[in-house]
């Protein structure tokens, strides 16, 4: 019988069932740690089999997957007499107390709506392995995985940027958006803006430094991202300014990921930003 929930030992075990292949390596990348390995069971039965031949400290189960799934595992792991606390993820638990009480009642340890907040992911998984995974970004507010169509213009000293391109995911406290890498830069600094970066004079942390402005849109290229299509609520540009947190480089992709944190927003601005939002969330839904 494989070890359980074994609070001296040092390596964890989350296993993910139920998600598609690309959302399990996202997950697998943004849960892993030093004291946490992420394992895969594409199935209800592949989940329900690694219990009997692995070690396994918490479930990660999205209930839309096909059955078995997040209830059923409990069930299993109830009549097997496991100690294996079990998150179930599900759309329907947005803004649904009573569905996510009903989850509860049935013997989930948490309730993740979709999409996941990764704030509350880590708290989860801390809770019930009774650790702190250590080195994980929070942020105060949950980024939303749209595309929308952006303009940029970032002006400086001996720096002109216009550049029309998408954010690849947005919420009230900024966004992240595609660009070219730039020819001049002679590094990378993971978290930051290297030295040589072409947004280095548009750095958050740089009280000196300059915002940079962005015409958020609602038109969406076909195929651009998750969010396109008909029916897609429709709104005039949002004009926001914002200084660039940090610049991102993944290997193998042609283009570069730039975060950026929004100055000040005032009222009017920010409650726009908050309903639309919110109104894409449940377009997205339907």
């Amino acid at each position: 019988m494989p070890d359980r929930i074994n609070r001296t030992r040092s390596m964890r075990y989350v296993l993910v069932t139920g998600f598609r292949e690309k959302n399990y390596f996202l997950l697998k990348e943004k849960l892993e740690d030093e004291n946490v390995a992420v394992k895969h069971a594409t199935t209800g039965e592949g989940c329900i089999s690694a219990l009997d031949n692995q070690a396994v400290d918490v479930i990660i189960s999205d209930l839309e997957s096909p059955r078995p799934a997040g209830f059923e595992i409990i069930e299993h792991i109830k009549e097997h007499g496991l100690n294996i606390p079990v998150i179930v993820v599900s759309h329907g638990f947005l803004g649904d107390k009573d569905a996510r009480q009903r989850a509860l009642e049935e013997g989930a340890f948490a309730t993740l709506e979709k999409p996941i907040i990764l704030n509350d992911l880590y708290e989860a998984i801390e809770t019930a392995l009774g650790i702190k995974l250590s080195g994980k970004e929070r942020r105060r507010f949950p980024r939303l995985p749209i595309y929308l169509e952006m303009d940029v213009t970032a002006v400086g000293t001996e720096v002109r940027i216009f550049k029309k391109t998408h954010t690849v995911d947005i919420s009230l406290g900024g966004l992240c958006f595609e660009f070219d890498p730039c020819e001049q830069c002679t590094g990378y600094t993971a978290g930051a803006v290297h030295p040589d970066c072409l947004f280095s004079k548009f750095w958050v942390k740089d009280h000196a430094s300059r915002t940079i402005d962005i015409l958020l849109k609602t038109a969406v290229p076909v195929g651009a991202g998750p969010v396109s299509g008909p029916n897609m609520p429709r709104q005039d540009g949002v004009k926001l300014s914002a200084k660039v947190a940090h610049v991102i480089r993944e290997r193998g992709k042609t283009v570069e990921y730039i975060g950026v944190r929004f100055a000040a927003l005032d009222y009017s601005t920010r409650e726009f930003l908050k309903e639309y939002l919110k109104k894409l969330v449940d377009w997205k839904r339907t």
